[in-house]
């Protein structure tokens, strides 16, 4: 695990390499209310960072308790790529997947199932994948039921019929 500083907004700030280095995650959002590095050195415990090693994988985004509670929520998207030219798209959720299992459950039909903190901060990943969902689930019910509410949502600003749980997104 590296720790780096770096300046935000002015203020000297501390962040944690994550997973494979691509990105740093700010340790004022990993639940520990740090906000400097001295502060941040001085209660870096041994534990607390085998503790952040550990969870690493876990993260999406930046957010590390899922809106205060303290457990992983499962989703699962299944997406049809039916032609041989769409195989991109599966090769997307390997690569942008962010550790999620892709699995072939039919001809041309991925299921892609991950374990994260927070699901809600994937909703923005998962709409690039509208027209190609043909279902989702969430144990958030919350992140399934924003989805599903934000498809009705487009569904009426561009007029068209039908949608919703059970339908192709």
């Amino acid at each position: 695990m590296k720790l780096l500083t770096y300046t935000y907004a002015g203020n000297e700030a501390v962040g944690v390499l994550k997973n494979d280095g691509s990105e740093v995650v700010p340790v004022n959002y990993l639940g520990w209310g740090v906000a400097d590095m001295n502060e941040f050195l001085s209660c870096a415990t041994p534990e607390k960072l085998e503790k952040l090693d550990r969870n690493r994988g876990l993260i999406w985004g930046v957010s590390f308790q899922n809106n205060g509670r303290r457990h992983t929520d499962t989703l699962t998207m299944t997406i049809q790529a039916a032609n041989p030219e769409e195989n991109y798209i599966v090769d997307r959720l390997k690569r942008e997947g962010r550790g999620g299992a892709v699995t072939q459950t039919a001809p041309g039909v991925y299921t892609y199932e991950t374990r994260v903190f927070d699901c809600n901060e994937m909703l923005p990943w998962l709409r690039t994948f509208t027209g190609r969902i043909l279902s989702l689930t969430c144990s958030d019910p919350f992140v399934e039921r924003l989805f599903y509410q934000d498809l009705q949502t487009m569904y009426q600003l561009y007029q068209i019929n039908g949608g919703g749980p059970g339908s192709r997104a």
